[in-house]
């Protein structure tokens, strides 16, 4: 049996869908969104009841777990919150560190192996001309957003559950496309695109597919890879790229102009403005230009080579991930 954090956002479901499909009993937590959008989304998927009865649901907060009766192949910990607003540091600090500590300590405890989904965001810089791998370590720095902080610091939580010696395994990820809801996660990509602006931001970064990300730590935890970390980048590309491909996926107009620090500048004092008078959340903050203005290159050449894993093409990925928004969308 598998446990799996987080299990109704855009990692966390095709977790189950990996695990299910392979017939193993999984148990999932949720915290807000309702587990029957996720078990809708997986019959869609083609999974059958015989595959559906595997899977049982807990929204237990109190981290006071009765051990099953079933042993606990491993925890497979998707649960984060991903925000550049200021007004949400707190919550990430709750909830991508100070729960991940818990759930490192409940698997020393209970001599539960762990798989962590942490993030690019949490690695440091490469050397001139060299792209970001897993030896690149994480450097203080004015440019890191807190979401990059707080996965940074999740990780140390792991890492110190390691050192204690417990096994743990992680992946770091790149901007994660997959089917979701359009205010979640990635799925802001295709609303922002879908508002028909025109336009697409600067920088450029790795990008995977959710279902990568599932096949490829689920793949970990079997090897038992124990003590490693592994980046999942598909392909680097531009946000422009990206930006094309999803108009495209959507069947709209591609973004013609690129919004530029000034553009950026003016759109984050209006939305600042918006909030202060009609209490809008700002979408447009100042650690979002920061995040998007960067161009950044990741190798995922350790997964390759150690399990001969092979990335989805990121072409179809789009594709396929537009043809769901535009339903949701309702384009």
């Amino acid at each position: 049996m598998y446990w799996v954090t987080g299990a109704t956002g855009l990692v966390g479901k095709y977790m189950l869908k990996v695990l299910l499909t392979r017939g193993d009993r999984v148990l999932a937590f949720y915290h807000l969104s309702p587990p029957s959008a996720t078990e809708a989304w997986l019959r869609a998927q083609g999974l059958d009841e015989t595959a559906m009865q595997g899977l049982s649901w807990s929204s237990a907060t109190d981290w006071d777990f009765e051990m099953p009766s079933m042993p606990i192949t491993a925890l497979v910990h998707c649960a984060a919150m991903v925000s550049y607003h200021q007004k949400d540091h707190a919550q990430m600090m709750e909830v991508n560190v100070r729960q991940t500590e818990r759930w490192v300590n409940w698997c020393l405890e209970h001599q539960v192996a762990m798989g962590f989904v942490s993030s690019i965001a949490a690695l440091g810089k490469a050397a001139e001309g060299k792209k970001i791998d897993e030896q690149c370590f994480w450097q203080p720095s004015k440019d890191h957003t807190e979401y990059a902080r707080t996965k940074f610091l999740a990780e140390m939580e792991v890492w110190r559950g390691h050192e204690e010696g417990g096994q743990f395994v992680m992946v770091n990820p790149g901007v994660i496309i997959g089917e979701c809801p359009p205010e979640q996660s990635t799925g802001a990509l295709f609303q922002t695109v879908a508002r028909k602006w025109g336009a697409y931001p600067q920088g450029g970064t790795g990008w995977v597919s959710a279902l990568d990300v599932a096949r490829a730590l689920i793949a970990l935890l079997d090897k038992k890879k124990w003590g490693e970390r592994y980046v999942l980048v598909a392909e680097n590309q531009t946000m422009q790229w990206a930006f094309v491909r999803i108009a495209t996926s959507m069947g709209l107009k591609k973004p013609s102009w690129k919004v530029n620090g000034f553009v950026l500048k003016m759109l984050w004092l209006i939305d600042g403005g918006k909030e202060k008078l009609m209490g809008i959340k700002a979408k447009v903050t100042e650690e979002a230009i920061r995040n998007t203005a960067q161009v950044k290159e990741f190798s995922s050449e350790k997964i390759k080579l150690e399990l001969d894993f092979q990335f989805e093409n990121m072409e179809e990925v789009f594709s396929r991930t537009g043809t769901y928004m535009r339903r949701h969308l309702h384009l």
